[in-house]
């Protein structure tokens, strides 16, 4: 019951990475394949879910908690799926999106160094796999 959760997060973090990698690499075809895969299981997961035919997905841990495990997972693992994709250093971080210029401004105002920055996404994707993981 709880690894399809932890599987589930994966999957939507993947799946919302690889493509714009894809298509920032100019292979647009091949990005907008997979995001109409993507956009299909999720609308017939929705419509499952809401015509109560979940048997997998029972869960006794409340939303919040699971929202919040998903969000750091999240923020430890899309840049890595990002990179990957797009055939870019895997440590690299954006400028683009709000989460990626204060992570760099904090980087480069505090003079932190990049392995306290990995040390930090680690330890957020092991507390994510937690909540994500844990009945409460």
């Amino acid at each position: 019951m709880k690894i399809f959760t932890l599987l589930l997060a994966l999957f939507l973090i993947a799946f919302e990475a690889i493509p714009e990698g894809l298509a920032d690499r100019g292979k647009k075809a091949l990005a907008g394949a997979i995001e109409f895969i993507y956009t299909a299981v999720i609308t017939i997961a929705l419509f499952a879910y809401i015509s109560a035919i979940q048997p997998l997905i029972c869960t006794t841990t409340p939303l919040w908690v699971l929202i919040i495990g998903y969000v750091f997972m999240r923020f430890a693992v899309f840049d890595l799926f990002y990179n990957a994709a797009r055939g870019i250093h895997l440590l690299s971080t954006g400028n683009t999106k709000l989460s990626d210029r204060i992570l760099n401004w904090i980087v480069i105002e505090y003079k932190v160094h990049i392995s306290l920055v990995l040390l930090v996404k680690f330890m957020l994707f092991c507390v994510g796999v937690t909540l994500l993981t844990k009945t409460f």
